[in-house]
């Protein structure tokens, strides 16, 4: 082999050194881009929707309380509750509400079947049907109650370079969703949870008391409000949480799950 000829063996090997260094350095870029793909998304997402300031909501169990001998016993639709005598039914579901009342506070109960009103309304902002598909241990049935908790217990400090492509998918999707789904925005201060048999429930610590209350098995949801008829009065939360624990969903899906 010739001068000529040994030159440009080496400048083809140089030539595809170089071709392969590139394609090494596009893999390399492209695994990386993949990889990181949901957390630069997510930075973008945080700047455009101005998602930098949210917070944890806390959330506790909700402490058990006994249901006084003297309260009685409503029913309305599938649900039965517990009242305190001083407390009487002003309306009674013909504006789709119960209403109780006494000389200082107001209590309105609504009771309703979510899906529609969420397919109609949320599910396009929303997504929840995507919940379960995106969740990091892929949970199934997802429960709008469970989907707020999950919510709660993130805020946008928690991002992190090192979370897992499956746990930054979850994690902007519960943060980008968080205005839609935390009850009074900003008002919140911290949440109450609560489950028995086929009910999961929260009560949301704002200026007043308000609480909703899910089946499990059921399309069936409860919304309690507080309203107070007095300036500067907070209704007694210990008997909130009773009127909360006293409800009962009686659907009969529970006996068929049985």
């Amino acid at each position: 082999m010739d001068c000529n000829q040994e030159k440009k063996h080496k400048q083809k090997n140089s030539v595809s050194g170089i071709i392969l260094s590139l394609i090494a350095i596009l893999l390399v870029t492209a695994g990386l881009l993949w990889y990181y793909y949901p957390h630069l998304l997510w930075k973008y997402y945080e700047w455009k929707l101005e998602l930098q300031d949210i917070e944890k909501v806390p959330n506790s169990p909700m402490s058990a309380v006994d249901i006084p001998e003297n309260w009685i016993e409503h029913s309305w639709g599938y649900v039965r509750l517990y009242f305190p005598p001083e407390m009487s039914v002003v309306d009674r579901g013909a504006t789709g509400m119960l209403w109780f009342e006494d000389e200082k506070f107001r209590i309105c109960i609504t009771q309703t079947a979510p899906d529609p009103y969420i397919n109609a309304v949320f599910e396009p902002l929303l997504g929840l049907e995507k919940a379960p598909q995106l969740h990091p241990s892929r949970k199934s049935n997802m429960t709008w109650i469970q989907l707020r908790l999950e919510s709660y217990s993130y805020g946008s400090s928690d991002f992190s370079w090192s979370k897992s492509r499956k746990e930054t998918l979850w994690y902007s999707f519960l943060i980008q969703k968080r205005p839609i789904i935390l009850y009074d925005e900003g008002v919140t201060k911290f949440t109450e949870s609560f489950s028995r048999d086929n009910c999961e429930s929260i009560i949301f610590h704002t200026n007043r008391p308000h609480c909703e209350l899910q089946s499990t098995c059921c399309n069936i949801f409860v919304n309690i409000y507080s309203r107070s008829l007095e300036e500067d009065q907070m209704f007694d939360i210990n008997s909130f949480r009773a009127i909360v624990q006293s409800i009962e969903v009686n659907c009969g899906c529970s006996a068929e799950n049985e």
